[in-house]
């Protein structure tokens, strides 16, 4: 045999046993991950809300409720948000008027059980200390342990505001229970 025809050959042989034992060397492909999204509308965890408007109904001493309110809440867990309400509330009825003030520690739970809550529904819960005109009190306001549950619903207008209509109870001091109806809520998250 001529030695071009064994150098390849040898050369053939190496590249072929090569071939073999690199094929039974595994090796393990390291896979990237995206990293998991853990905030709240495009990376936020907080919202600030406002309520031009809050329309409260009882039957029972026939008064008007318009109030101004701001709330702050802060994404704590998946689909879990603490935060606080502080409003300033005009009331009538009965031939009298005043200004009413309170603050209401909240929960909120919203359902799409996800970090990103800008298009959720989420029940709200709250309990506080809020001035409160009772019905057979000859004093014009008291402060009394107030406690609200609301149903209310994210619908995301631009990247960081969001439309928040609500509806719920309310229940201060030893007043009747009251529904409360919040057409006119905005909130910003950042």
């Amino acid at each position: 045999m001529k030695p071009y025809k064994v150098f390849i050959l040898t050369l053939l042989t190496g590249l072929f046993i090569s071939s073999l034992s690199h094929a039974q060397n595994r090796r393990t492909v390291q896979r990237r991950t995206a990293p998991a999204n853990y905030m709240h509308s495009s990376g936020y965890k907080n919202e600030v809300g406002a309520s031009t408007s809050y329309s409260e109904i009882n039957s029972a001493d026939g008064m008007t409720y318009f109030q101004l309110s701001a709330t702050y809440k802060h994404l704590v867990a998946r689909a879990m948000q603490v935060g606080g309400i502080l409003e300033a509330a005009i009331v009538s009825g009965n031939g009298r008027s005043e200004t009413l003030t309170g603050i209401i520690g909240t929960f909120t739970y919203n359902f799409n059980n996800s970090w990103n809550i800008s298009n959720s529904l989420f029940v709200e819960l709250g309990l506080g200390i809020s001035n409160a005109r009772m019905a057979n009190s000859a004093a014009r306001s008291e402060q009394a342990v107030t406690y609200l549950a609301s149903l209310g619903k994210h619908f995301p207008l631009f990247d960081k505001i969001q439309y928040t209509p609500k509806v719920g109870f309310r229940k201060t001091g030893s007043l009747d229970m009251a529904i409360i109806i919040v057409p006119l809520n905005v909130s910003i998250s950042f």
